[in-house]
């Protein structure tokens, strides 16, 4: 499971503008962890992990967008020879 979510973990670094936003994040997250707001901290974890998926989420479909334009490439060269 550890090279999967590593893997994710590289896809969602990815995304533009991701990593200034993670370390906004993050910051904020041990402010309210020293203020004692564990019911906000919490809120802003959730919020986190869900936009790393929705990033991990969107480059796994623009990957798989690039594969079937790919996979449509092939196929059109292939109708290319036979009818050429």
């Amino acid at each position: 499971l550890e090279p999967l979510v590593a893997s994710y973990r590289r896809l969602s670094l990815l995304a533009p503008g991701h990593v200034e936003a993670s370390i906004g994040e993050h910051a904020r997250l041990v402010t309210l962890l020293t203020a004692r707001d564990g019911p906000a901290a919490e809120t802003l974890m959730r919020a986190h992990i869900a936009a790393a998926g929705r990033r991990v989420a969107e480059a796994v479909a623009q990957i798989e967008r690039g594969r079937a334009a790919s996979l449509l490439a092939n196929l059109d060269s292939l109708t290319e020879e036979t009818n050429g």
